[in-house]
């Protein structure tokens, strides 16, 4: 007795072989594309794909800047300090000294006060300060006891600028032995 497949089953064979063919179709494809990408000449170039990325509309809302880091607090009021010059630096020599008030309001006055000797008399002192946008003019510091060369220098300007981020005082002194400085990096 013979048995006859059932049209459900007959379908499904049917379907098989189909599968099976497309996958072979697409193996058969590949082998081809290879062994000819591979027959190419040097000179010839493989055409490519390229990728096309489409960025998103620009929101109405604006990115916010990236955040700058927090300025370092600093002491109120006047602030003594105290400058260590090396032996071999020419020119007067620099010690302790006080700046009133340390953080001046923009726009307030500020004093610095230094002490200042050398063996021969000591022709000039100025003071620049450096801030956040500007670097002052030199502002000459005059002797408070009247000697030339030996003791306490002052000299007083308008700090008109932010120094959030960059507060530096430097102090120069001339005299005939030649001239010294020091920066005072105050933040």
């Amino acid at each position: 007795m013979q048995t006859t497949p059932k049209k459900g089953n007959h379908m499904v064979v049917e379907v098989i072989m189909l599968v099976g063919l497309v996958i072979m179709a697409g193996v058969l494809y590949f082998i081809y594309s290879s062994n000819k990408s591979a027959k190419t000449s040097p000179t010839q170039t493989v055409p490519t794909t390229s990728t096309v990325v489409v960025s998103p509309e620009p929101t109405s809302t604006p990115i916010p800047p990236s955040p700058t880091p927090t300025p370092k607090s600093i002491p109120h009021g006047k602030i003594p300090f105290s400058v260590s010059i090396g032996s071999d630096m020419k020119g007067p020599r620099m010690g302790a000294g006080s700046i009133d008030p340390y953080d001046p309001a923009k726009g307030g006055k500020q004093q610095v006060t230094i002490e200042i000797g050398d063996k021969t008399p000591i022709q000039k002192v100025v003071a620049i300060l450096k801030t956040d946008n500007k670097t002052s003019p030199a502002v000459e510091l005059k002797p408070l006891n009247g000697a030339t060369n030996q003791g306490n220098w002052q000299g007083e300007w308008i700090v008109d600028d932010t120094y959030l981020y960059t507060y530096i005082l430097t102090i120069r002194a001339t005299s005939a032995s030649g001239t010294s400085y020091t920066d005072i990096l105050l933040r």
